[in-house]
């Protein structure tokens, strides 16, 4: 969902709360 958003800018923060890929 927020990957087609900013995948390396919302990644960072988001894959510590949500690791799905």
């Amino acid at each position: 969902m927020l990957s087609k958003i900013s995948p390396r800018s919302f990644f960072p923060k988001n894959v510590s709360k949500s690791q799905t890929k």
